[in-house]
């Protein structure tokens, strides 16, 4: 997720979530639910230069895994660079191709 979104590919950055992820902001506003709305919430860190995500720890059961840690974003804005860090709880499902990607992501 990191290497696509320093490379500006924020499709791939959204691909990482399945079909209807679902991310939690902390006000607590439901985002995504389809592919498309998974697309344009990550079209929307375009400005976005870099990425670091830091795993706490990683827990689950067969075909469903709960990750919590931490996300800083870099942004360069108006030629100054800011970081935007929150915490996060990702919850991976199996997909029936036998992949992981991301059902629910809450951050705060």
């Amino acid at each position: 997720m990191e290497e696509a979104l320093r490379e500006g590919d924020l499709q791939r950055v959204a691909s990482f979530y399945a079909d209807d992820g679902i991310l939690l902001s902390p006000s607590g506003k439901r985002q995504g639910g389809s592919r498309q709305l998974l697309e344009q919430y990550w079209a929307r860190f375009d400005t976005a230069v870099d990425w670091s995500l830091t795993t706490h720890s990683i827990e689950g059961v067969e075909g469903l895994v709960m990750q919590r840690g931490r996300s800083d974003i870099s942004f360069e804005d108006d030629g100054e660079r800011r970081v935007g860090t929150v915490e996060f709880v990702l919850i991976w499902q199996r997909q029936p191709d036998g992949s992981l990607k991301i059902a629910a992501d809450g951050y705060w």
